[in-house]
C-alpha cells in the first residue's frame, strides 16, 4: 500500500483511537482468550463462532455467549478472569501496530490532542499505554464503564471529542472494526481504517471512511 497524503489529515483537530485491532494487533489473541473462557464455563465455540459474538463491550459478550446464565456479578467475575489472562498472554513487542509510536510523535509535534476511546476495560487501556510507553500523550480515555451501549453505539467517540473539547466532525476516528466504523459515522466523525483484520469488503456501508491503511507508516503528517 502507498502511503497517503498527509492532505488528508491536514483539516483533523483531534484524534481518537481505537485500542484493540488499531493500537495493538490483539483481536486474534483475544478471540482465542474468549474460546477459552467460554470452554471453561461449558460452552465450546468454534473461533468463527466467537468473532460473531465477541465485540462490544464483554457484558455484552457474555449475554451473547451465555444468554441469562449469569448474575451482572458473576458475569463481571468472568470478564475480569478473562482480562487477566489476555494480559498474561499479551506480549507488546509482538502486538503493537507498526509505526504507531511515531505516529503519536507527529501528532503531539503538531498539538493535536489525543485520546482513546475503546470498549475495552480500564485496565487493558492503562495496561497497553503503560506497557507501550505512550500514557503521556493521551489526554484521557473513554472506556467500556464510561458508557452504557458498546459499539456501535457512538456515545464513547461522543464523549472522547468532548473530553478533548474539540466538535467530534473536527476529530479522526481510526479504528479496525465495521462497529467502530458505525459508531464513529453515527456519531459525526471521519474514520481511517487499520485493515488489522478485516478487508475493505467489510466497511462498504460507511461513507466516513476516508482511507484504508495497513499500519500507520502509511500517514504522513
Amino acid at each position: 500500500m502507498k502511503q497517503i497524503k498527509n492532505d488528508i489529515l491536514q483539516h483533523m483537530r483531534g484524534a481518537i483511537f481505537d485500542v484493540d485491532g488499531t493500537i495493538v494487533d490483539s483481536m486474534t489473541l483475544h478471540m482465542k482468550v474468549w474460546q477459552e473462557i467460554a470452554k471453561r464455563y461449558g460452552c465450546e465455540l468454534s473461533i468463527k463462532e466467537v468473532s460473531e459474538k465477541a465485540h462490544g463491550i464483554n457484558d455484552e459478550i457474555l449475554e451473547r455467549i451465555f444468554p441469562g446464565q449469569f448474575s451482572q456479578e458473576e458475569k463481571q467475575k468472568i470478564a475480569d478472569e478473562k482480562e487477566s489472562l489476555f494480559r498474561q498472554l499479551f506480549d507488546p513487542e509482538e502486538h503493537v501496530i507498526k509505526g504507531f509510536i511515531q505516529f503519536l510523535d507527529a501528532l503531539e509535534k503538531k498539538n493535536i490532542p489525543m485520546i482513546i476511546g475503546s470498549a475495552a476495560p480500564k485496565e487493558n487501556i492503562d495496561f497497553f499505554t503503560t506497557t507501550l510507553g505512550v500514557k503521556d500523550y493521551f489526554k484521557g480515555a473513554i472506556h467500556e464503564d464510561d458508557v452504557i451501549a458498546g459499539k456501535p453505539n457512538p456515545d464513547v467517540f461522543l464523549q472522547a471529542a468532548k473530553e478533548i473539547n474539540i466538535p467530534i466532525e473536527d476529530c479522526i476516528v481510526f479504528e479496525d472494526s465495521p462497529s467502530g466504523a458505525d459508531a464513529s459515522y453515527r456519531a459525526g466523525s471521519k474514520t481511517i481504517v487499520l485493515l488489522t483484520n478485516k478487508s475493505k469488503s467489510d466497511f462498504k456501508d460507511f461513507p466516513n471512511i476516508i482511507a484504508f491503511v495497513k499500519d500507520y507508516t502509511q500517514l504522513a503528517v
